[in-house]
């Protein structure tokens, strides 16, 4: 829902920016209305409570610093939309490395929770992210007390990377 109503991470990200700035000069009856949000609160299905946490996200310098480090490494898409038509201005030409990949995850991957990796990974091109590993799997990325499915991988000759490199490639 916020994808389309903004049409591009930059201006998402340039409200983001000016909610910040709103919730350090705000007074405390201001509402969320009067936010650089509140034009959303038109919007089906962004109600008050959608607002509030936007808000309260544009208030945490390290969460939107985490937002503006993900834009730069996913392409946005409309729904329907051909993946080489970009909503974003980018003129990236270069293909993913998860590009018709399945992949799965196991173990913890720091900072971030499976489903937002799974997400990340489908953003960037992925086939699918299953929860287990089989012939058609093409990547496992190993964290934290990963193991079996790691090892089930490597005994199929897949391809297995640390949760570390998976951030390294996905910030590069």
């Amino acid at each position: 829902m916020l994808a389309s109503q903004y049409g591009n991470v930059t201006r998402f990200l340039d409200t983001l920016d000016e909610a910040s700035e709103y919730v350090n000069d705000a007074s405390s009856d201001d509402s969320v209305d009067d936010s650089p949000f509140g034009t959303l609160s038109e919007v089906k299905g962004i109600g008050p409570a959608a607002l509030s946490a936007l808000l309260s996200f544009s208030k945490e310098e390290v969460l939107v610093k985490a937002a503006k480090d993900l834009a730069k490494a996913l392409k946005v898409h409309k729904e329907n939309q051909a993946a080489d038509e970009s909503i974003d201005d980018r003129n990236d030409t270069d293909s993913s490395p998860f590009e018709g990949l399945t992949v799965v995850f196991t173990g913890a991957v720091p900072g971030m929770s499976r489903t937002a990796a799974q997400a990340v990974v489908k953003q960037l091109g992925a086939k699918a992210t299953p929860n287990t590993v089989s012939k058609s799997t093409g990547l496992v990325v190993e964290g934290e007390k990963g193991g079996k499915k790691a090892n089930q991988a490597r005994d199929l000759g897949i391809r297995v990377i640390t949760a570390d490199d998976f951030l390294q490639i996905i910030s590069s």
